[in-house]
C-alpha cells in the first residue's frame, strides 16, 4: 500500500483482516533492526509468528526497506537480506510506505498487488465529513459540508477526522455552534487547507 500519510493504507490491512476473520499482526518498522543481520533475524521470528498464528502481516512504515537501493552499501545491504528473508513467506504480507515513487524495483517485482492511495475525490470527502460526523455524534448540514470540502481540498480522511475531533472539541470548550469560522481557527493547529 502506498500514498500520502493519511489515507487508509493502515485501515485498510486491518479491515482485509477482519473481514477474512483473521487476526492481525502489526509491526512497526522500527521492530526490525537497522542492520542486515538484525533485519534477518528479526524478521525471520515475526514471519515465523506470523505463520504460526495463520495471521495478515502488516508491516507499518516500510520504507527504509524497500527503498530504492542506491551507493549507500549498508542500506543495500539491509533491503537485499529484507528481500531474501520474505521470498519463502506464504502468509499474506501489507506494508505500507509514504514514499510512493522510490521502492525498489527487486521489491515491486515481488508485490502481487501494489494499491496506490489518492486523496479523496469532492464525493468522498464528502461522505467523509458526513459519516465521521455521525461518528462523533454530530450532524453537519450540507451547506458547511460544501464548503469544507472546498476549503480542504487536499485533505486526508486523517485531516478530516482529526479536524474535525479539535473542532468539536474547542466548540464544545467554549459553548459555540460548529462552523465554518471554527473548523477555519482549528485548522490553523492541524497546518491544513487555506481558506479560498
Amino acid at each position: 500500500c502506498k500514498g500520502a500519510p493519511g489515507l487508509g493504507k493502515t485501515l485498510t490491512a486491518e479491515v482485509y483482516a477482519e473481514v477474512v476473520q483473521k487476526p492481525l499482526y502489526r509491526v512497526h518498522s522500527g521492530q526490525l533492526g537497522v542492520t542486515a543481520s538484525s533485519v534477518e533475524a528479526n524478521l525471520s521470528k515475526i514471519l515465523r509468528r506470523a505463520a504460526r498464528w495463520d495471521s495478515v502481516l502488516l508491516l507499518d512504515e516500510a520504507d527504509v526497506y524497500i527503498r530504492r537501493r542506491d551507493n549507500d552499501l549498508q542500506h543495500n545491504a539491509i533491503v537485499a537480506e529484507f528481500l531474501r528473508t520474505l521470498e519463502y513467506f506464504n502468509g499474506l504480507l501489507f506494508m505500507t510506505t509514504n514514499r510512493v515513487a522510490d521502492i525498489d524495483d527487486a521489491v515491486l517485482s515481488r508485490c502481487i498487488a501494489i494499491i496506490q492511495f489518492e486523496t479523496p475525490t469532492e464525493e468522498q470527502a464528502k461522505q467523509l465529513w458526513k459519516s465521521l460526523a455521525q461518528q462523533f455524534n454530530t450532524e453537519l448540514p450540507d451547506d458547511l459540508v460544501e464548503r469544507l470540502v472546498i476549503t480542504y481540498a487536499d485533505a486526508s480522511g486523517r485531516d478530516i477526522k482529526e479536524l474535525l475531533k479539535l473542532t468539536l472539541k474547542f466548540c464544545k470548550g467554549r459553548n459555540l455552534l460548529l462552523s465554518e469560522e471554527a473548523f477555519t481557527q482549528c485548522a490553523a493547529f492541524r497546518s491544513i487547507g487555506k481558506p479560498v
